[in-house]
């Protein structure tokens, strides 16, 4: 049965997806590893460690480094270079990406470590125990050749230090394992659409620190409807406005397909606008959405306590827990929030599973970044005595 097909019913407490991460030569990171992962994990550490950066290699790896999580993670750090119109004095034309600035934003994804002929060592994300789940990212250049046999052109892969000599463009290629998944330019980046995963992808959702479009309202609130799953949703949202009856979603008046979410409050004869009542509500109507889309799948978000006051933080996680094993959500936050941390641990100590919750800090060693995972045991005694793991 499919991630999409999947019903409550249908999925259960069984197991974490990934109980191990390695990631290597991405972003900040020259060679991460985290030994141990739990159902639910809270990453934390300083500003500019990889906190944010440990999401996206999550994203990579579940998308199998799809080139619409590439080009939303390029262009969410502003790093893709797009198309331009230049209006000049009678005419407008459009300006493609340099090639220098393409190759620049690839770039961007490695941790530029060369090897010994000069190239960039791959990006590899993955299990540490599990080669041929691996999923590695490679630049390399190919060039176009046309070919008697075929109406399409043939690539031709040329090595780097030759590529002065042809006409060759920089590509990514991934394999999972052994195995090619696939490849496409860079140059193609900026035109691909962000669309939905890849079929036979991991499912995973993430929740960045961007507003709910109205495009995703829809794919996600469907899925809701589907699973039959408003009563969670409502309840995730009393945490903060206790007297939510229903949620309602309607369309426009006219023709437009425009949908908008009302609360219907105890007492209250008309239903108000959801964003009427704030950042926290809105956060968590998102945070819940989000868990039933990744139903079976992976659950990325950064800056989990935005919006959210602490005082209903420690209800938020009790929520995530049990939703997550309800759903077999394996769930990634990251916080910088001590607050948050307290919540989390509180949470986890009154959780079902004893190995259910995770703390993991990032720390700055040299040019590398490393982890330290912290059980449910150790957050019980870093919260009590106040020990700083942010």
């Amino acid at each position: 049965m499919s991630v999409q097909e999947t019903t409550p019913e249908t999925v259960g407490d069984s197991g974490r997806i990934l109980d191990s991460l390695e990631v290597q030569n991405f972003r900040a990171f020259r060679h991460l590893t985290v030994e141990k992962l739990g159902r639910v994990n809270l990453i934390t550490g300083k500003n500019n460690v990889g906190k944010t950066s440990l999401l996206e290699a999550l994203w990579v790896y579940a998308d199998q480094g799809a080139a619409r999580v590439i080009r939303r993670l390029l262009s969410m750090r502003d790093e893709l270079p797009t198309r331009m119109r230049v209006y000049e004095k009678s005419s407008i034309r459009i300006q493609e990406p340099s090639a220098e600035a393409l190759l620049r934003c690839a770039w961007s994804l490695f941790h530029n470590n060369r090897t010994t002929d000069g190239d960039l060592a791959p990006i590899t994300i993955g299990p540490m125990s599990t080669s041929d789940a691996t999923i590695s990212l490679n630049l390399a250049w190919f060039e176009r050749r046309e070919s008697p046999d075929s109406e399409r052109p043939t690539l031709v892969q040329i090595p780097s230090k030759d590529i002065e000599q042809f006409a060759a463009s920089p590509f990514l290629v991934i394999n999972r394992g052994n195995e090619r998944v696939r490849r496409y330019a860079v140059e193609q980046l900026s035109r691909v659409p962000f669309g939905q995963p890849t079929q036979g992808n991991l499912n995973c959702e993430a929740i960045w620190t961007d507003s709910l479009t109205q495009r995703r309202l829809d794919l996600l609130w469907d899925d809701v409807l589907r699973f039959d799953l408003e009563g969670e949703v409502v309840d995730a949202l009393r945490l903060i406005v206790p007297d939510v009856s229903k949620i309602v979603v309607v369309s426009d008046v006219g023709g437009s397909d425009t949908r908008n979410v009302y609360l219907r409050l105890m007492g209250e004869d008309e239903p108000a606008r959801l964003k009427r009542f704030g950042d926290g509500v809105n956060r968590l109507f998102l945070i819940a959405l989000a868990m039933i889309k990744a139903a079976n799948g992976l659950l990325l978000i950064d800056e989990v306590e935005n919006g959210i006051h602490y005082s209903v933080q420690p209800d938020v996680w009790k929520f995530v827990f049990t939703l997550a094993r309800r759903l077999n959500v394996q769930v990634f936050a990251t916080t910088h929030s001590w607050d948050c941390i307290e919540a989390f641990q509180q949470a986890a100590a009154e959780d079902d599973d004893p190995n259910s919750g995770v703390l993991i800090r990032l720390q700055n060693k040299g040019d590398n970044v490393v982890s330290t995972v912290f059980s449910e045991q150790d957050l019980a005694v870093i919260t009590r005595e106040g020990i700083e793991v942010r």
